[in-house]
């Protein structure tokens, strides 16, 4: 198995506890670029920094992935603008990555960083065509 996936799954449980010490020094492991064919280290990064409180640098890795990695995870993506607060560009890049059937697409509705959109009436339309309502 790729450690960065090691990292991240351990930083993800950092994270729901509120252990963001703990959460950002496994992303610190990670190194940069893909992790996976379908994840790139630096938008799981983005989100751990976003969801703990650092914006500034998440959005500045979230950037800085969508201009040098033209198949990163539009999933992924959406993920860190949600963690960044700016929802209707999220689900612009969830309608996209159900357009192009992006693999992570089946997660969705068990993805708990979707918890804060799972009213909006875009994400609620998106979950129906997809099925999963």
């Amino acid at each position: 198995m790729n450690n960065s996936i090691c990292f991240w799954s351990e930083g993800l449980v950092y994270l729901a506890k509120k252990m963001n010490d703990s959460a950002l020094a496994q992303y610190e492991k990670m190194p940069a670029g893909k992790a996976t064919t379908i994840d790139n280290d630096d938008l799981l990064k983005s989100y751990a920094y976003a969801e703990t409180g650092n914006k500034a640098k998440a959005k500045e890795l979230l950037e800085k992935t969508i201009k040098e990695d033209q198949h990163a995870s539009t999933y992924r993506i959406a993920q860190d603008y949600i963690a960044l607060g700016d929802i209707q560009i999220a689900l612009n890049w969830l309608e996209e990555g159900y357009r192009i059937r992006q693999l992570q697409m089946f997660w969705i509705n068990a993805d708990p960083a979707f918890d804060p959109i799972r009213n909006e009436p875009r994400f609620k339309a998106l979950l129906k065509i997809m099925g999963l309502q």
